[in-house]
C-alpha cells in the first residue's frame, strides 16, 4: 500500500488500493503521525487511488482563519480576519459589522457569514493558475455579485490592478441587497490605502433582476460570484441579471464559485447561461464539470465513494457524510468537506458576429 503526502496546499494524503484488495475490505495506514483505517469504497479496483483530505495540513496559501498564521490571522475581538495577498498587500475584513436590522428586510442574513467557498475561490486568486489562466488580458472593470463582505472583489481587484500596465483607473463594483452594504462600506474603508489611487471600489444595491443599473452599461471586463446557488429558487434572476450585464463586445468573463447541494437543479444555471457563454471548469478537487457532477454516473459516484474526509480520527467517504457528521466535524475538518464540493469555473460570453445568413440565401442565378 502506497501512502502519499500529496498537495499540502490543500491537505491531501493519496492512499493507493493494494492489489487483492477488495470492496469493504480494510485497509491501515500512517499519516500525520497517527494510525488509520479505513474501507475501501465501493467501485474500487487495485491500484486507484483514494484521496483523503486531513484538516491539519496548512498550505503556504491557506487563509483558513483557524489553522493559518501565515496567510490569515485572526483578531481579538474575533470580528476581523486579515488575509495575505501574493501581491505583498494585507486585506482586513470585517466579519459581523454589528448593524442595526431594518424592520423589512429583503434578504436572510447570509451576506453576515463568511463562507468557505468564498476562501475557496481566493486561495485559487493567490495561485499562479490564476495570474497565467485568467488575466491573458487588461482589467478595467469588475463587479461582484452578492458580494457579502466583498472578500473575493477586493482580493481580486488587488492582484488584477497589479497586472495592468495603464494608469487607467480600474473600478470594482461590489453589489448585494440594501442590508449588506454597511458592511461592504466598512469593508472597503479598512482597505483604502492598500487599493489607492489605482483602483476605485464602490458598492451598488442590487436586486437581482429587478432593476436598471446605468452605472454598468456595457464595459464589465469581468462579473464575479461565490455560492450564489444555495438558494435554488433565485437561479432564473441571477441568469437574467447576469445576461443584462454581460458585454458581447469585450466580451465579458464571468469568475464563479460553486458549492455544489442540489446538482440536479444548480447545474441549470449554467445552461441557462451556455447559450451566450462558454463554461470552462478552472479550479477544483473533481475534474468532473457541470454537466456530469453529480449526476449519478459512475465516474460521479466514483468521486464521491472515493473521496476522504477526517472526522475526528475516523475517515469516512464523501458519499456517507449526512447532517449529523457535520455536527461532529471541528471547523478545520468541516472547511475540506465544504472544498471537496465546490468548484471554480470561468465563463466567457461569445463576442458578438455579423450574421451573414442573407449573403449565404441568395438565389442563384
Amino acid at each position: 500500500m502506497s501512502v502519499d503526502g500529496g498537495n499540502r496546499e490543500v491537505g491531501v494524503i493519496s492512499l493507493q488500493i493494494p492489489d487483492g484488495a477488495e470492496p469493504g475490505d480494510s485497509l491501515s495506514f500512517e499519516a500525520n503521525g497517527q494510525n488509520f483505517a479505513i474501507e475501501v469504497p465501493i467501485a474500487s479496483i487495485a491500484g486507484e487511488i483514494l484521496q483523503i483530505q486531513f484538516a491539519n495540513y496548512v498550505g503556504e496559501n491557506d487563509i483558513s482563519i483557524e489553522d493559518s498564521d501565515v496567510a490569515a490571522e485572526k483578531n481579538v475581538d474575533d470580528s476581523k480576519i486579515t488575509i495575505e495577498m501574493v501581491t505583498g498587500s494585507r486585506i482586513s475584513i470585517i466579519q459581523d459589522l454589528q448593524t442595526e436590522t431594518p424592520s423589512k428586510t429583503l434578504s436572510d442574513g447570509t451576506y453576515r457569514m463568511l463562507w468557505p467557498a468564498s476562501r475557496f475561490v481566493v486561495k485559487f486568486l493567490n495561485t499562479p493558475d490564476f495570474s497565467r489562466e485568467i488575466l491573458s488580458s487588461q482589467v478595467h472593470s469588475v463587479m461582484e455579485l452578492g458580494a457579502g463582505h466583498g472578500m473575493l472583489g477586493m482580493a481580486f481587484i488587488n492582484i488584477a490592478s497589479s497586472f495592468n500596465t495603464t494608469d487607467k483607473v480600474v473600478k470594482l463594483v461590489l453589489t448585494d441587497v440594501e442590508e449588506a452594504l454597511p458592511q461592504l462600506d466598512a469593508n472597503i474603508r479598512m482597505n483604502r490605502q492598500v487599493f489607492g489611487k489605482r483602483v476605485d471600489v464602490t458598492t451598488l444595491p442590487l436586486k437581482w433582476h429587478s432593476q436598471p443599473i446605468h452605472q454598468t452599461s456595457s464595459n464589465l471586463d469581468f462579473i464575479l460570484g461565490s455560492d450564489l446557488l444555495y438558494n435554488c429558487s433565485v437561479i432564473p434572476d441571477l441568469v437574467a441579471t447576469i445576461r443584462r450585464l454581460a458585454c458581447k463586445l469585450t466580451p465579458t468573463k464571468i469568475l464563479f464559485s460553486i458549492r455544489w447541494r442540489k446538482p440536479s437543479e444548480e447545474r441549470s444555471f449554467f445552461i441557462l447561461l451556455s447559450d451566450i457563454i462558454d463554461w470552462k471548469l478552472v479550479h477544483g478537487n473533481c475534474s468532473l464539470d457541470y454537466r456530469f457532477y453529480g449526476n449519478g454516473s459512475f465516474e460521479s459516484n466514483k468521486y464521491f465513494s472515493q473521496s476522504m474526509v477526517s472526522i475526528k480520527g475516523k475517515i469516512v467517504p464523501l458519499s456517507s457524510i449526512d447532517e449529523k457528521s457535520c455536527e461532529q466535524m471541528n471547523a478545520n475538518e468541516f472547511e475540506r468537506f465544504e472544498e471537496l464540493q465546490t468548484q471554480i469555473y470561468l465563463g466567457e460570453v461569445r463576442e458578438k458576429r455579423v450574421n451573414r445568413d442573407h449573403e449565404r440565401k441568395r438565389l442563384k442565378l
